[in-house]
């Protein structure tokens, strides 16, 4: 009998002492002395004695002893099956058939794949900024809310805007108008009044040209006259007698108010005396302040009477002296600057009298027209900024955070919130150099949970033309739906990349036995020779297998297999080469099966 190379599956068995159906026969032992015997067991080989050897010690008795059991135990362990066996052949004629599972071969699709860590982005996924700057007033969203393109998010103070908008509707319409003015023409009363000015001009002009006459010299001379004659009266005559008068007032004012108040000194000294009479007090005290506001008026009237005079001697000194200077203009006669002057004012008219009556040239139209579209686009693109006043959605989406509050003052390009659509999403896979010969555009790439469960699929749909000099990776981006939104923007995902798909026979890796190099599968054969019964039974059949690659749960059989071959999937531990096979529809008690590791490339 082999012995098994490798401690994977332990082929050996305990008979089945619990099956109420099946006999245990007892072994007969010979009362002769047990030779010496060399038995594999768990522990490795044991070499028993002679019992004789021992006789003359309890304590080696008693280890003897254990010893024997041991062996015994050892020998059932592995021979027992087999008579066990051979005896029921011989003497009942019929073998008890192993409880096991069996499924059929069949050809399966089988996928070359690796594992890589990606990272998720949203190829929309965009900060909103304003375009103008100023004070919020409305914030139209809350984080999470759900946008359509266009939908107002937010909207800025537009009062400045809107008065720079009406200035430039204003220039707009005075453009139109005079270019409507242009294009019309000029009125009869019109060139009328540019004639009338243009002769005004003209008689200006001639004057000038003509010099001073006698008669203005004569009236420029009574004029000065006239004034120096107000100036002499002004300094030497009427008025300074008032003064005078007046200033005699002030005297005699203040000497009749100095007897008065020496007499009231007088009075009063007399009135504390008892010499005169309180009334008479009273009197003299009344005529003092009747004196001393005569004086007062005095004073004023006097000052007055000054100020007059000088204010109307310097406007009189003023009026001679403008009379004066008119005097010597008219006997010089026009300055060549004044006559110049006027020849320029005078060609100014005759070109505008001119101008309305030819009519407007061509290229003052054109001017005026190009004024008229100067200002259109300046309305238009003050329109534009009170349009950008308004926050808009660039695209459907989610809004993220809102950090911004009402009332805020924003300045152009300041982050107001996020918005990104999670409805198709992009996976950046880094795929090794080695790998790259097998990576092309349209490879399935799945993404999985942590319990191996694909959560969507997705296809490449760039590959990096240029690889990562640091990494030595190429940078890959598959697509992916995000309708029930189990993905979002920037996650780090577990992404399975699918080389290529072929068919292969694909069993459990249960129904695998690993014995050294060697890979084996058991079949289910129609039972033949000495384990064929009156009833149709199966027989196991160790078959050599070559194996292929590893996926999940199941291994790829590259050889020893065939389409439509019953094997076995479990119970595998109680089968023998041979040995009778009764299929059930559960796995076995008892029956623990090993997987290998996983080949999947993970990365």
């Amino acid at each position: 009998m082999d012995k098994p190379k490798s401690s994977y599956f332990l082929e050996e068995e305990k008979p089945d002492l619990s099956s109420p159906d099946e006999t245990v026969e007892p072994i007969e032992e010979s009362p002769l002395e047990m030779p010496e015997v060399e038995k594999p067991n768990r522990q490795g080989t044991l070499r028993l004695q002679s019992f004789g050897k021992y006789k003359s010690a309890v304590g080696a008795l008693v280890g003897a002893l254990a010893l024997a059991g041991l062996a015994v135990w050892g020998w059932q362990l592995w021979f027992k099956p087999t008579e066990e066996a051979s005896a029921k052949g011989a003497g009942a004629g019929k073998v008890r058939a192993l409880p096991v599972q069996l499924t059929t071969v069949q050809v399966s699709a089988l996928a070359e794949s690796s594992e890589f860590v990606g990272y998720l982005e949203a190829p929309k996924s965009t900060e909103i900024r304003p375009e103008m700057e100023g004070r919020l007033t409305a914030i139209y969203v809350q984080p999470g809310d759900r946008v359509r393109q266009g939908q107002t998010i937010a909207r800025i103070d537009p009062e400045d805007v809107r008065a720079q908008l009406s200035g430039a509707q204003a220039a707009l319409a005075a453009s139109v108008a005079r270019l409507n003015q242009l294009e019309t023409g000029t009125r009869s009363e019109e060139i009328e009044r540019a004639r009338s000015r243009l002769e005004q001009s003209q008689a200006r002009l001639a004057e000038l040209l003509a010099g001073s006459q006698a008669e203005e010299i004569k009236i420029a001379r009574s004029r000065l006259e006239r004034a120096q004659l107000s100036l002499d009266v002004l300094r030497s005559g009427s008025r300074q007698q008032l003064v005078a008068q007046a200033e005699a007032r002030v005297t005699q004012a203040q000497a009749r108010l100095d007897l008065v108040e020496e007499r009231l000194r007088r009075n009063r000294m007399l009135a504390e005396e008892g010499a005169i009479s309180r009334d008479r007090l009273d009197e003299v005290e009344t005529e003092a302040r009747t004196t001393r506001a005569n004086l007062e008026e005095a004073n004023e009237s006097l000052a007055q009477l000054e100020k007059s005079s000088r204010e109307e001697i310097r406007t009189a000194e003023a009026e001679v002296e403008e009379a004066r200077l008119a005097l010597t203009l008219v006997e010089r006669g026009p300055r060549p600057e004044e006559i110049a002057r006027a020849e320029a004012e005078v060609e100014e008219r005759r070109q505008e009298l001119r101008q309305m009556e030819n009519g407007t040239r061509p290229e003052e139209i054109d001017r005026a027209r190009a004024e008229v579209a100067e200002a259109r686009a300046r309305v238009q693109a003050t329109e534009v900024q009170l349009n950008q006043m308004e926050v808009l959605a660039p695209f459907s989406g989610t809004i993220g955070d809102v950090p911004s509050k009402l009332g805020d003052f924003v300045t152009k390009g300041q982050t107001i919130t996020t918005l990104t659509e999670n409805d198709y999403l992009e996976m950046r896979l880094w795929i090794p150099t080695e790998r790259v010969p097998q990576l092309r555009l349209g490879l399935p790439v799945e993404i999985r949970d942590s319990g191996g469960k694909a959560l969507s699929e997705g296809k490449v749909t760039f590959i990096s033309p240029s690889a990562s000099t640091e990494s030595q990776n190429v940078l890959a981006k598959a697509t992916f739906e995000n309708q029930r939104s189990e993905l979002i923007n920037g996650m780090f995902v577990r992404a399975k990349v699918i080389w290529r798909q072929r068919s292969s026979i694909m069993v459990p890796a249960t129904a695998i036995i690993y014995e050294g190099e060697q890979r084996f599968i058991y079949l289910a054969q129609p039972a033949t020779g000495e384990n064929a019964t009156e009833t149709p039974g199966l027989q196991a059949k160790k078959q050599p297998v070559k194996l292929g690659v590893v996926e999940g749960d199941r291994v790829e059989i590259i050889d020893g297999l065939t389409t439509g071959d019953k094997i076995v999937i479990s119970g595998l531990q109680k089968i023998r080469p041979n040995a009778p096979l009764s299929p059930v529809e559960k796995e076995p008690p008892n029956s623990k099966e090993s997987a290998p590791p996983s080949q999947t490339d993970k990365t």
